[in-house]
């Protein structure tokens, strides 16, 4: 399903072949981290989050949403998992 925001704005469904993005997305918000982490704190590289998220979005409990401009930018995401992931891990 695919819902518009606003006449500028689309949110659709995360596939598989948004990997990158979604990689390059978090890349670029983690590495605002950098302003108030310890000194030697590096965010995860490009390759490892794109790996990570490769993972997620084959993972059947998972939901993830994207919003999408007018240029196809992934320009925001939400990820969500079942609980029950999370009781079974005893999380």
């Amino acid at each position: 399903m695919t819902t518009a925001l606003s006449r500028d704005l689309e949110i659709r469904a995360a596939r598989a072949s948004d990997a990158p993005a979604l990689a390059k997305l978090m890349v670029r918000g983690n590495s605002t981290y950098r302003a108030w982490a310890p000194r030697f704190w590096q965010p995860p590289a490009f390759e490892r989050t794109q790996s990570q998220w490769n993972l997620r979005l084959h993972e059947s409990d998972r939901r993830t949403r994207i919003v999408i401009d007018p240029d196809d930018n992934v320009v925001a995401l939400v990820s969500w998992a079942s609980g029950a992931r999370a009781r079974r891990r005893g999380n």
